[in-house]
């Protein structure tokens, strides 16, 4: 039997790492949707305020900055490289800067930072699941992002799906391993 104020500690836990879950996702569409309708910054305003909601109740912890800092900047390289690599053509990209991945990417990057340890800390049990969570995850996010118009892959979707796929079974267990050490190291 679960004594009273460890379930009540455990349900806490639930809401907020659920309140982690929605923040990624309404943010990810926000991000999505600004790059879509010609407003890029639509995105990363909300996230901006997501990012600073999670950052007081996590109460600025540095493996958390560290966390999000790390992934937004690997991030906006990955997916630089692919924009370089011919393979992604993002919307909204920055009109100086085109041969930067857009803000509204980094802002899901950073979004993914927020989320490791807290919506997707069940990840953690199994680095072979990780693998093929991130593995599907990926290719879905991206994919997803090509049919509602903010991407546009070449030379097809399934190459570029497959290729973002196979990076992101190795992105994510070793961003899970990454947050370990973080939290480790600087908890």
């Amino acid at each position: 039997m679960i004594p009273p104020h460890l379930k009540l500690m455990m349900n806490r836990q639930m809401i907020k790492r659920i309140f982690n879950f929605l923040m990624f996702y309404i943010g990810w569409g926000f991000c999505l949707s600004g790059a879509v309708t010609g407003h890029p910054y639509q995105g990363p305003v909300i996230v901006a305020i997501f990012l600073a909601y999670h950052l007081i109740q996590v109460r600025f912890q540095l493996s958390e900055i560290l966390m999000i800092l790390s992934l937004s900047i690997f991030g906006t390289l990955n997916d630089t490289l692919y924009l370089n690599l011919g393979l992604i053509e993002y919307n909204a990209g920055y009109v100086n800067l085109p041969w930067l991945a857009p803000l509204w990417v980094t802002s899901i990057w950073a979004l993914f930072g927020m989320s490791v340890n807290h919506s997707m800390v069940w990840l953690r049990i199994n680095l072979l699941l990780a693998s093929v969570f991130g593995m599907g995850g990926g290719a879905v996010s991206y994919y997803a992002a090509a049919r509602v118009g903010a991407a546009v892959f070449h030379p097809n979707d399934y190459v570029v799906v497959l290729l973002v796929g196979l990076v992101w079974a190795f992105i994510m267990p070793l961003t899970i391993l990454y947050g370990k050490w973080l939290e480790k190291t600087f908890h």
